[in-house]
């Protein structure tokens, strides 16, 4: 293939695997949650040829499961290739051919940051991305195959439960778009996200703080990202009342200062104190109160002083329970994606 081509027979890509069809993003250096954290996928280096052979032994696997109808595990597993083009001057001749000044154009229209970062993704059917989202715009293509996407607006924040920022899967969604646990996250009730299929060839804005939920639809599906550093603000410069992806982009930089200042657990307490007695909470002492007090005093700088102590509520509300871990890896295994 192409592919294979353009990065020769020795060089190796980074690969997850997984026993899930989700590929969820993690950090485990960032993880500081006061609770263990389990890596949902394994990272592996190895070469394309390795990364097709891997591919279409686990799809033959599962069909000669399905078709036989055992319970061997063995090709229970998908294979998620997602290579930063960064440092590869192999790539130098591909790169050549592509059509950057229209890229540039754009950038400067919209006065972005160059483009400092691209990733090839490489995926089998099924492989899917939880909800996230990004701080840096993307312009994401479509190279081959199909592939779904769900959209959700920044806007929809509360609705989709972000885990906290202290934790390995930070800017990711905890509910489950493909099974919600309304129960657990009530508020995704209300959530209506936008829906596209991407065919090969299309391009697709993701712009800053949007939420997005991707699926591959057809074996090996091969998307590209761009993705350019967003426009700077100063604090002169800004608007009230704040735009939607600019209040994610507070509420999750206060969230980062207030447990760097009064500790990695005192959001924890905080949201503990809330759902306790609300009353009481409104007197915290000790750390929890200066934390709470810290956060609205923060927030009235954009928004009405009651405003902001209501606001410190809505951003804890769901997030700050410890339960993170269950919903790190979803109990769907990779049996329904055939």
């Amino acid at each position: 293939s192409h592919i294979a081509q353009i990065f020769g027979p020795s060089r190796e890509l980074d690969v997850y695997e997984s026993r899930s069809r989700y590929f969820r993003y993690w950090k485990s250096k960032q993880h500081t949650a006061p609770f263990p954290f389990q890596e949902p996928t394994t990272l592996l280096r190895m070469r394309f040829s390795q990364f097709l052979a891997h591919a279409k032994g686990s799809g033959e696997a599962k069909l000669k499961k399905r078709s036989e109808q055992t319970s061997d595990t063995t090709g229970n597993k998908l294979y998620y290739l997602q290579e930063s083009l960064s440092g590869h001057a192999e790539l130098a001749s591909e790169f050549a051919g592509w059509d950057w000044p229209w890229l540039l154009n754009l950038v400067k229209k919209f006065e972005w940051g160059i483009p400092d970062r691209n990733i090839l993704l490489v995926g089998m059917q099924g492989a899917t991305t939880p909800a996230h989202y990004d701080e840096q715009e993307n312009m994401f293509c479509q190279m081959r195959g199909r592939k779904e996407i769900f959209m959700w607006p920044p806007s929809d924040h509360r609705k989709l439960y972000a885990f906290p920022v202290n934790h390995a899967c930070d800017r990711q969604a905890m509910v489950n778009p493909d099974c919600p646990d309304l129960k657990r996250f009530p508020n995704y009730r209300y959530a209506r996200p936008h829906y596209a299929t991407l065919q090969a060839g299309d391009l697709l804005y993701l712009p800053v703080g949007w939420w997005h939920h991707l699926r591959n639809l057809d074996p090996l599906s091969v998307s590209i990202t761009f993705w350019c550093k967003q426009q700077k603000v100063s604090l002169e410069s800004l608007q009230l009342p704040l735009k939607q992806r600019q209040l994610l982009t507070v509420r999750r930089n206060l969230e980062e200062m207030t447990m760097r200042m009064f500790g990695q657990d005192v959001l924890f307490k905080l949201a503990k104190a809330v759902r306790n007695s609300p009353e009481k909470e409104a007197k915290a002492q000790g750390k929890v109160g200066q934390a709470r007090e810290f956060m609205a005093k923060c927030l009235s700088n954009f928004m009405p002083k009651e405003e902001a102590e209501r606001y410190v509520l809505h951003m804890l509300q769901g997030r700050y329970l410890g339960d993170a871990a269950l919903w790190v890896q979803s109990e769907n295994t990779t049996d329904d994606l055939m």
